[in-house]
């Protein structure tokens, strides 16, 4: 059986509990997708990225937030497929406007 890799997920935005910013490292079984790895943070924080409860439909953060893989962007894997490796980044970015 292969040990569990970690991914160290950072996630930056407007926060319902305050803060601007969570960070968590996550240990995950070898061949991990980015989707599976935000998923997993997603369902563990969705009270505080949504405002939620939790027990709401969750939205799919990859959907509504700018998501990066060791500081590149995923516009090219849009369905986040590619497979997380010991180490990686995944940054999360509250979309902002402005002018």
């Amino acid at each position: 059986m292969e040990k569990n890799i970690k991914v160290l997920v950072k996630f930056y935005g407007h926060l319902a509990k305050g803060g601007g910013e969570l960070l968590e490292e996550l240990e995950v079984p070898p061949g991990t997708n980015v989707k599976e790895v935000v998923d997993r943070f997603s369902r563990k924080h969705c009270a505080s990225i949504t405002g939620s409860s939790g027990t709401s439909d969750q939205k799919d953060i990859e959907q509504t937030h700018i998501v990066m893989l060791n500081g590149l962007s995923m516009e090219k894997d849009k369905e986040f497929t590619s497979t997380v490796r010991d180490g990686d980044r995944i940054t999360i970015f509250f979309p902002i406007c402005g002018g």
